[in-house]
């Protein structure tokens, strides 16, 4: 599989909940990339604490980003508009 610039790639798993086990063979995901998955899992990760934290300076401000680029003159019409309604 390779990458290409301006495509998008989804993976799905449909899982049958009739099926008591799922063998290691028969996922198709593992068999083409038998290289990078381990045969034996060891078990599950240790259960973690996750922190995530942004830190802020007190003199700082959030970026203003515009959602879109837009011509400055289309810009300007629509910023008035949007301030007439």
């Amino acid at each position: 599989m390779s990458e290409r610039k301006g495509c998008d790639a989804f993976l799905a798993y449909i899982l049958d909940s009739r099926v008591l086990e799922k063998k290691f063979e028969q996922m198709l995901t593992i068999c083409e990339f038998t290289d990078i998955f381990l045969v034996e899992l060891s078990g599950l990760p240790p259960k973690r604490k996750v922190e995530f934290v942004i830190e802020l300076m007190l003199w700082t401000t959030p970026i203003l980003i515009a959602p879109c680029r837009m011509a400055p003159t289309k810009l300007k019409v629509k910023s008035s508009l949007a301030r007439t309604n």
